[in-house]
């Protein structure tokens, strides 16, 4: 089948979680035989990048993300307040994306469209002929109704309360207007199928390319490793509530013990806010795996988001054990105590941390039983079933059909 794939980031290289699940859903379908044209919200620095989606795609085109700026972004948040609409629905809307998507569409014989998540629907034509399917990441307005709850200043709590609910409208209309959602989880699937019935629904997984994550000798014995983009609100969070409510007891437990904080856009703030001598700040790196093979402990003390978290794949194909809040590991398959521990308790994640910390043997034996969840429910082959099996019941057999190989491949 013919695929156009839109994007609200350049997937490649896979640099955080959206880049991650819309490179695999890309690879995934072009090595089940599919036609991916990809239309993506492209940055002047993802340039350079473009050539690495030429073995998936026929074409390329990218669109120049559009930039808020401080003052647009104000006016916008105003604008959208007057109108109940999401901030990100006006944020990503784009004349240039609408015109590229309405142009590709008119040029070429297409059989459905992969839309990236609620904010990219409004750039598709109003009266869109094919079928869409609705690519989500996680649901958008539980990450709001979550921040809320830990925000201190009462003006942005409210704020956030107004956006949430209107982020919760759109992403109920949003969901009555596609052929299909693709959920990341069951768990997900399940919430918004109590809230809009209409469409077809299937879990397509969030998945990492596992043969890329191989694991390695034993670590320190003494590192706890958080993952995580430091722009990211609920990544701050994660390490402020980790530093102030988790880490003294496990200082108390485990003497020596040393937490590295490894991720981009690390706010010099932020890092003056919780410096200590035993607490590490690595900012962007080159690769990830470097930073998980040195780890003794993967941490995921989350209290913000949604979706599934594929820090926690990467950490468990490399054999790391995972200690994880409930909602760092909603949405996914791992058996607490056995492939995972999960608690909400500062108390017992500090002391579950420090035993893991002291026993190699229990970090090698949840690690290896991790990595086989992983191999068998969240790899590249895991997506591929999924879309094997879900693809024929939401796209009628049109114009595309299968692709010979080798595919042409061009960037516009």
């Amino acid at each position: 089948m013919r695929i156009l794939f839109t994007s609200l980031a350049f997937p490649f290289p896979a640099s955080n979680g959206n880049r991650m699940r819309n490179s695999s859903l890309v690879r995934a379908l072009a090595q089940e035989g599919h036609d991916v044209t990809l239309v993506a919200f492209t940055s002047d620095a993802d340039r350079q990048h473009l050539p690495l989606a030429a073995p998936y795609c026929r074409t390329v085109i990218p669109v120049p993300l559009p930039s808020p700026g401080p003052a647009r972004s104000l006016v916008t948040r105003f604008v959208s307040a007057l109108r109940a609409r999401p901030y990100g629905v006006l944020r990503f809307r784009s004349a240039a994306m609408q015109s590229a998507l309405r142009d590709e569409l008119a040029a070429q014989a297409y059989d459905a469209i992969f839309c990236d998540d609620i904010y990219m629907l409004g750039n598709l034509p109003p009266e869109c002929p094919l079928p869409v399917l609705l690519n989500k990441h996680d649901l958008t307005f539980e990450i709001m109704q979550r921040y809320a709850r830990f925000e201190s200043n009462p003006l942005k709590r409210a704020y956030i309360a107004f956006e949430a609910r209107n982020v919760r409208a759109w992403e109920i209309e949003s969901c009555r207007r596609v052929r299909a959602i693709l959920a990341c989880s069951q768990r997900d699937l399940d919430i918004l199928r109590g809230l809009c019935s209409k469409p077809g629904f299937a879990v397509v997984p969030n998945v990492i390319d596992v043969d890329a994550y191989a694991p390695v000798a034993e670590s320190d014995g003494r590192t706890v490793l958080y993952v995580g983009a430091m722009d990211w609100l609920p990544n701050r969070d994660a390490v402020r509530y980790f530093v102030a409510r988790i880490l003294p007891e496990l200082r108390r437990l485990s003497p020596g013990v040393r937490l590295v904080v490894a991720g981009r856009a690390l706010p010099p703030d932020f890092q003056r806010e919780l410096r200590a001598p035993d607490v590490v700040f690595t900012g962007e790196v080159a690769d990830m795996r470097a930073q998980i093979a040195t780890a003794a402990v993967s941490i995921v003390p989350l209290r913000i988001g949604s979706g599934t978290r594929l820090k926690i794949m990467e950490a468990a194909a490399m054999e790391r054990p995972v200690v994880s809040t409930s909602i760092g590991a909603e949405g996914l398959n791992f058996v607490n105590g056995s492939e995972i521990e999960i608690t909400d308790s500062p108390g017992e994640f500090a002391r579950i941390a420090a035993a893991l910390l002291s026993d190699p043997q229990r970090r090698e034996a949840m690690g290896k039983a991790a990595r086989v969840r992983v191999m068998q429910e969240y790899s590249i082959q895991a997506l591929r079933r999924s879309l094997h099996h879900c693809l024929p019941e939401f796209i009628p057999c049109g114009n595309g059909g299968s692709v010979e190989s080798p595919r042409h491949q061009a960037v516009s």
